[in-house]
């Protein structure tokens, strides 16, 4: 599409890609991460173990049926979700170099991109929770559909 794009005088207009079984767990964003951190820093090993069982709870085949289990667990949990991917990505920022070192760059990037795909991904659960209760922010849960967006190569 971009190509065509790049000549058409009427371009294609799209918003993002949607992988519907990605969408309902952070699982899939996670283990490979949790294998990553095995290899380069399995000191925080504890924390990505924490956030795949709270992920496991409430994943479901899609966004549509993991949602509602997600507003179905206890407030604390959802909070301590959200803290523990945030550190990760803090930390994973933080210690890039330390990271790169001890793999390679490609490996980190895959690694860091999987791990804001899970703190996407889990913003757009607690924005659908809010939609749900009929308190949620204009357009928030467009936030995991502009990440994945701008995941496409050429973006």
């Amino acid at each position: 599409m971009r190509r065509r794009n790049a000549t058409a005088a009427v371009p294609v207009r799209f918003a993002g890609i949607d992988i519907p079984a990605a969408g309902g767990s952070l699982l899939p964003a996670l283990a490979p991460v949790a294998d990553y951190l095995r290899r380069v820093d399995p000191e925080v090993l504890p924390a990505i173990q924490q956030a795949m069982r709270v992920a496991e709870s409430f994943a479901g085949a899609s966004a549509a049926s993991a949602a509602p289990a997600w507003t179905r667990l206890a407030t604390a949990e959802q909070d301590a979700l959200s803290a523990i991917l945030m550190r990760l990505l803090i930390r994973f920022r933080a210690v890039e170099v330390l990271y790169v070192s001890r793999a390679d760059r490609h490996s980190y990037d895959i690694a860091r991109h999987r791990l804001e795909a899970a703190c996407h991904a889990d913003y757009g659960f607690r924005a659908m929770a809010g939609l749900y209760a009929g308190n949620g922010l204009t357009a928030d849960t467009s936030a995991r559909d502009v990440y994945m967006a701008g995941s496409l190569p050429g973006r």
